[in-house]
């Protein structure tokens, strides 16, 4: 049931999840595997991911004019404790129209000016047309999930990618 909105998850008397309800039906199962996001109540907040979201005209110079590429700055290099990641897609992914690249640069927030931290990401890109930077929450469950049929995990790469 991928990208189907869910209105409640369903347990049992044992506190163990046994469903989902998702626009007023009920599909029961044996267990759910689903990101931390999905069980709100059930997370806690263990970092803060910084994400620009970046409109370009032309690929990033130094790319050989490639329709995409994903660079990693390492932490070392940024003088970071945590790499930066950077994204860039275009039309050949049928992402963006012709002549547009859609770029993301992320990372992971260490200190209290995220749009600062990723700066260094940003430079790589030449002329950005447009730009939106974003600060999320990193969840993770606050129990393993054993016994409650809930495998939820940490967010994994959760700065180098759109989620």
């Amino acid at each position: 049931m991928l990208n189907t909105p869910i209105d409640e998850i369903l347990y049992n008397g044992s506190e163990q999840a046994i469903g989902i309800k998702s626009d007023g039906k009920v599909a029961t199962c044996k267990y759910i595997v689903a990101a931390p996001e999905y069980f709100r109540e059930k997370s806690m907040p263990v970092a803060k991911v910084v994400r620009c979201y970046c409109i370009l005209a032309e690929p990033p110079p130094h790319t050989r004019e490639s329709g995409s590429c994903q660079i990693v700055i390492p932490a070392a290099q940024a003088k970071r404790q945590t790499d930066i990641y950077v994204l860039v897609l275009s039309a050949d992914h049928k992402v963006t129209p012709e002549g547009r690249y859609v770029a993301l640069v992320s990372t992971t927030v260490e200190t209290d000016d995220p749009a600062a931290e990723i700066q260094f990401g940003l430079n790589l890109l030449g002329h950005i047309i447009d730009k939106v930077v974003t600060v999320d929450d990193v969840l993770a469950p606050r129990s393993s999930g054993n016994g409650k049929r809930v495998p939820s995990g940490h967010r994994y790469l959760f700065a180098s990618t759109f989620g």
